[in-house]
């Protein structure tokens, strides 16, 4: 099987994490940061939708910087998110 991998990336309420599978699912590399939640008004909690693309940007850099590998061999992108509405 020639290289390949995969990038997850999971759109939490705490954090974003992304992770780099290869492709017998063995993990090269993994990073996360926290997101900070603003709260406009009582009982309201919002996540600025800027702040999940720069997290996931800087977390995907990392990801391949740290995985050593040729971005062009990423095959599929998982992205996971829980959210109301």
């Amino acid at each position: 099987m020639s290289e390949c991998y995969l990038l997850a990336v999971d759109l939490g309420t705490t954090a974003e994490k992304c992770v780099v599978y290869d492709g017998n699912g063995k993990v090269r590399a993994e990073a996360q940061r926290e997101i900070t939640i603003v709260y406009p008004r009582p009982g309201q909690a919002e996540i600025p939708s800027l702040q999940f693309y720069t997290l996931t940007c800087e977390n995907i850099k990392q990801c391949i910087r740290e995985s050593n590998i040729d971005p062009k061999k990423v095959v599929a992108i998982a992205v996971d998110s829980l959210m109301g509405e």
